[in-house]
């Protein structure tokens, strides 16, 4: 099995790297480091070199897993027979921009442009790539991060490798990945026991109304904008239909102006503005990735921008940019949306929004005919992580309060949110 490090510059990959070479008595190469140097190196030909060297000697081997061609090498690994155990090394953009800073010994980025912005373009890149580990080294040390990695690689050597690549089938959405990626025994909850969910949290609640809300404002026909009253009207009906009997009334209370406020907030500043004409709304697509394997969703608008360039709009009820540890590769939803857009659109490019309601901010990616590939093999790579798993270990952290299995499961870190609505209250 060869470990890969991933991550930005200044993430700590070298210094790390070369500690755990040591400790696992490995051979460290740095992709990175051979093309600064001039070498010509495309995914054929370093997967070839790694399998002949992986023969007789542990390998581990840093890159940023930001280049095109990163799941290529991966996926002609695999087709060799040779597992990868890829770690994330994570930290601020602000802290890797202060690191690279320090160091005079680097050159400016290879594309040319600044650091902030390769940073910038780097970080959302990496959002897309599932990871087996991730490690944070802002907050620990290069030796515990060392530590902590090792570990995890024995662990993963011990384990059944991941399902081969083209014999995995079976159909699959972000939800469902996430959950898995979040915690193991949720997914089995959920996904294989079929479990009913015990509880809704408030932001569960608000975040469906909301949906149902926008659908009824950018679903409209009319030739003007919708008045405000008409779709909080709208949504005061849904609220009186969604919520049963078993919600207490200072519950419905706190849901409806909250959810009231954000619904006012988004028609005044995105919805009053909007100049994107909608073409489709909860567009189901299936992206085909084997014969038998794919990967479903449900986009939330597809519009056409002033521009001719067509937009994927993702809404979102949470403020938060970035998940919770273990970090969900959150990217690579809106990618595979584009992806799937584009395909279905038959065009060469189209251009992917995450939009945070709460805040109005928006995060942007552009994809082309070039990404369907890499988005693909990535979605292949996190399925076989994801059906490898016989165990469903539980992962406890601060997303216990807010899972929906809270009340059944011994290994919760947290009681269930305060706020948190019986799953039967709700429907």
């Amino acid at each position: 099995m060869i470990l890969f490090l991933i991550g930005q510059i200044g993430t700590g990959k070298t210094t790390i790297g070369q500690r755990l070479a040591v400790a696992l008595h490995a051979r460290f190469l740095s992709v990175d480091g051979l093309r600064q140097q001039g070498a010509a190196v495309n995914a054929e030909h370093l997967a070839r070199m790694l399998v002949e060297q992986a023969s007789f000697q542990q390998l581990i081997v840093e890159c940023s897993g930001a280049a095109d061609d990163f799941e290529d090498l991966l996926s002609r690994l695999a087709t060799a027979g040779k597992r990868a155990f890829v770690v994330l090394l994570d930290c601020p953009i602000e802290t890797a921009k202060r690191r690279v800073d320090i160091r005079a010994d680097w050159a400016p980025p290879r594309g040319g442009g600044s650091w902030a912005s390769h940073l910038r373009w780097t970080a959302m890149r990496l959002r897309q790539v599932p990871a087996d580990f991730v490690v944070d080294t802002n907050s620990c040390s290069p030796d515990q991060a060392g530590t902590d990695i090792a570990a995890a690689f024995d662990r993963a050597a011990r384990q059944e490798p991941p399902t081969a690549h083209g014999a995995q089938r079976g159909r699959f959405s972000f939800s469902q990945l996430a959950t898995h990626e979040v915690c193991p025994r949720a997914y089995r909850f959920k996904y294989v026991e079929r479990r009913p969910e015990l509880i809704q949290t408030t932001a569960m609640v608000i975040g469906t109304l909301l949906h149902e809300s926008l659908r009824f404002l950018y679903g409209a026909r009319s030739e003007g904008k919708v008045a405000e009253t008409e779709v909080q009207a709208f949504l005061s009906d849904r609220i009186t239909a969604t919520l049963g009997s078993g919600v207490s009334e200072e519950s419905k209370l706190r849901i409806t102006n909250q959810a009231t406020a954000l619904l006012h907030f988004h028609y005044a500043t995105v919805y009053r503005h909007e100049t994107a004409v909608t073409q489709d709304l909860e567009k189901a697509f299936t992206l085909q990735l084997a014969p038998d394997l794919t990967f479903t969703g449900i986009i939330d608008r597809i519009a056409l921008a002033p521009s001719g360039t067509v937009e994927v709009i993702d809404y979102k009820s949470s403020a938060r940019k970035r998940t919770s540890r273990p970090r969900v590769p959150d990217m690579l939803q809106l990618a595979a949306y584009g992806v799937a857009t584009l395909l279905d659109y038959q065009l060469p490019t189209v251009r992917a929004h995450r939009h945070l309601i709460p805040t109005a901010e928006q995060e942007s990616i552009v994809l082309g005919a070039e990404d369907t590939q890499r988005i693909s093999m990535a979605l292949i790579r996190w399925i076989g992580q994801c059906t490898s798993d016989q165990q469903h270990h539980a992962r406890p952290g601060r997303h216990c309060a807010s899972c929906q299995f809270n009340p059944m499961c011994d290994r919760a870190a947290f009681p269930a949110d305060a706020e948190a609505l019986p799953g039967a209250a709700y429907g």
